[in-house]
C-alpha cells in the first residue's frame, strides 16, 4: 500500500477513534477515578467503548470504517510512532495517563489479556540452576550439576521467591534472567514448613521488572489464573487454568504437611517449582510448588503456596533468615504401639513429654516431664515415661513432629497457646507462653530428623 494512503486510513481511523474517545472520556474517567492501577483504567475504558460505541457512532458509518480501513496498516503506521504498542493505539488524556483503545485485532479478551500479563511479567520469572558436591571413591568432593526450577523476582533490590525444595542441600545456586544473564544468588532466608526460600543477587538486569504479591484470600474456584516457568528447562514458559480447590493440605516432601494450598489445572512440570502463579491483573497470588502425578504423568493437578502465606513469611526470611516462630520447651516422643502396650498407657495417640527442664515454658504452664527411673531404650532414642502426652496444641490434634510443628507454624513469640494432654486417664488444658524456636529445630529439620 502506498505510504501516503497509509496515513490518510491511519488519519481517518484516528478521527473515528477521537469522535469515540470525545464523548466517552468523561464517563471512563469518572467510572475510574477510584481504580487502583492503570490496568484497571484500560480494562473499564474498552468496555465502556464497546458498550456505547456502537450507540454513539452511526452503525453505517462504523461498517464502511471497518470495511474500507486497512486496520493492519493502521496498526503499521502506529507503530511507528510507539515502538512498545504492538497491537493497539495510544491516546493520551488530560491526566497524562496513557488510555488504551482496543482496535479490532482478531484476538479475543481473554486473548488479549494473556498476552498482556505475560508481556508485564515473564521478565520477571528466572531460571534457577544448582550445582551439588559428589564424591569419589576417595572422598574427595567434585561439583555436579544439581536440579533446578523457577523463581519470580519481588523487589527490585534483588529479591527472588522460589520453593525450598529447589535449593535445598545444594552446593551453590545460579540466578538466569530473561536476557540470558547468569549470575550466582545466595539463599539469605528458608522456611522448610511452607517450602519457601528467598534469594538475593547483587544487581537485576535492566527492565527485569518485578512481580507484586497479591491477595490470595480473595481467590474464589473457578478464578483464572496463569502460570511462568521453566519446565523441562523451556523457559518462561506460559500455561492457563483455574483455581480449581482452596485450602488443601498437602504433605510435602520433608513429610510436614503445609496448610491452606491452592489447586490449579494450570500445567505444572518439573521446573515450573518456585514460580509464580499469577491472576488476571499479573500479581502473583501463589508460589507453584508440587503436582500430583501418575504412572501415565500429569493429571492435571497441581498446588502453590498462597501469597498470604509468603507475604507472612518473607519479611522475616529477608530480616532473620528464618521464620521467627513460637515454640515450647520440651523433648516429646511420639506415641507408637510397641511403647503404648509396654507402659499400659490410656491414650494411643499423642506426644509423651520425655523430659522437661525446670525453669522450661512447658514446666512453668504447670506440665510434667517423664520420670528419670523410668527409662527404656528404642533404637537410639532414650524415652523417659510417666510424663503427660499432648493431645491437641491450640486448634490442631498432634501425634507426631510434623503435628507438632504445624500447630506451632503461625505463632509468634510471646503467644499463649491452648494444650491439651492427659495426665494418667485424667484430661486437662493449660496455656502455655512461647518463646522463640530455637535454631536447632531449623537445623533438625534441614537434616530430617524431624520427620515422622
Amino acid at each position: 500500500m502506498h505510504k501516503g494512503k497509509k496515513i490518510a486510513e491511519a488519519i481517518e481511523a484516528e478521527a473515528f477513534i477521537n469522535r469515540v474517545y470525545d464523548v466517552l472520556i468523561e464517563d471512563v474517567i469518572e467510572d475510574t477515578s477510584n481504580l487502583p492501577s492503570l490496568y484497571d483504567i484500560q480494562e473499564k475504558a474498552n468496555k465502556v467503548i464497546k458498550d456505547k460505541a456502537l450507540g454513539i457512532i452511526n452503525k453505517e458509518e462504523l461498517d464502511r470504517l471497518k470495511k474500507n480501513i486497512d486496520f493492519s496498516a493502521v496498526l503499521s503506521f502506529f507503530r511507528l510512532e510507539n515502538k512498545e504498542e504492538d497491537t493497539q493505539l495510544l491516546i493520551p488524556i488530560e491526566h497524562g495517563d496513557p488510555l488504551y483503545v482496543a482496535l479490532d485485532t482478531g484476538l479475543s479478551p481473554e486473548e488479549e489479556e494473556n498476552i498482556d500479563v505475560y508481556k508485564n511479567r515473564n521478565r520477571a520469572v528466572v531460571n534457577i540452576t544448582t550445582e551439588v558436591l559428589a564424591y569419589t571413591w576417595f572422598f574427595e568432593p567434585v561439583p555436579r550439576e544439581g536440579g533446578g526450577g523457577s523463581g519470580s523476582v519481588i523487589d527490585p533490590r534483588g529479591y527472588i521467591i522460589t520453593n525450598y525444595h529447589v535449593i535445598e542441600n545444594v552446593n551453590k545456586v545460579f540466578v538466569t534472567f530473561w536476557d540470558g544473564s547468569k549470575v550466582e544468588g545466595d539463599v539469605i532466608g528458608i522456611d522448610i514448613e511452607n517450602d519457601l526460600s528467598v534469594l538475593k543477587v547483587e544487581m537485576l538486569p535492566s527492565n527485569t521488572g518485578v512481580i507484586p504479591l497479591g491477595d490470595s484470600s480473595k481467590l474464589e474456584v473457578g478464578h483464572k489464573v496463569l502460570a511462568i516457568g521453566n519446565p523441562f528447562g523451556l523457559d518462561r514458559t506460559l500455561t492457563a487454568g483455574i483455581i480449581s480447590g482452596l485450602g488443601r493440605p498437602i504433605r510435602g516432601e520433608n513429610n510436614i504437611i503445609i496448610q491452606n494450598m491452592i489447586q490449579t489445572d494450570a500445567s505444572i512440570n518439573p521446573g515450573n517449582s518456585g514460580g509464580p502463579l499469577l491472576n488476571r491483573q499479573g500479581e502473583l497470588i501463589g508460589v507453584n510448588t508440587s503436582i500430583l502425578t501418575s504412572r501415565q504423568g500429569s493429571v492435571g493437578i497441581g498446588f502453590a503456596v498462597p501469597s498470604e502465606t509468603a507475604k507472612r513469611v518473607v519479611p522475616d526470611l529477608i530480616r532473620y533468615g528464618q521464620v521467627r516462630r513460637g515454640w515450647i520447651e520440651w523433648q516429646v516422643q511420639p506415641l507408637f504401639r510397641e511403647l503404648v502396650l509396654y507402659a499400659q498407657l490410656e491414650v494411643t495417640k499423642g506426644l509423651l513429654i520425655s523430659t522437661l527442664e525446670k525453669n522450661s515454658n512447658a514446666a512453668e504452664a504447670g506440665l510434667k516431664g517423664g520420670d528419670p527411673r523410668k527409662r527404656v531404650q528404642y533404637g537410639r532414642s532414650t524415652i523417659y515415661l510417666g510424663g503427660d502426652i499432648i493431645t491437641k496444641i491450640g486448634d490442631v490434634e498432634v501425634s507426631s513432629m510434623s503435628d507438632l510443628l504445624e500447630s506451632l507454624e503461625q505463632t509468634a513469640p510471646g503467644q499463649t497457646i491452648a494444650v491439651e494432654y492427659y495426665r494418667g486417664r485424667q484430661k486437662r488444658t493449660s496455656s502455655i507462653t512461647l518463646v522463640e524456636r530455637p535454631e536447632r529445630v531449623l537445623i533438625e529439620q534441614t537434616r530430617g530428623f524431624l520427620s515422622d
